[in-house]
């Protein structure tokens, strides 16, 4: 049984293709360059270099928290705002 829609419907229909395409075609777009990112070298080199560095700054942030009170007590302060 064939029903017809009113306007509305349409339009609702539309919109709701058009972004069920869409999100298809931007996921196997991010997909094929999430794969790319992964699969290339100086990506990666990159990516141990960023980690490593935020290790280091984690680390130096704790030590100078244990070494400084006051900055202790402002990064908590800190903490709680950005919660």
């Amino acid at each position: 049984m064939a029903r017809k829609y009113i306007y509305s419907e349409k339009k609702v229909l539309k919109e709701f293709l058009g972004t069920l395409l869409s999100k298809m075609i931007v996921d196997r777009n991010s997909k094929i360059l999430q794969n790319l990112i992964k699969n290339d070298p100086i990506i990666a080199k990159y990516d141990k270099r960023i980690a490593r560095l935020g290790k280091e700054i984690s680390q130096d942030i704790d030590r100078k928290r244990k070494n400084d009170p006051d900055y202790d007590r402002r990064y908590r302060e800190l903490d709680k705002i950005l919660k």
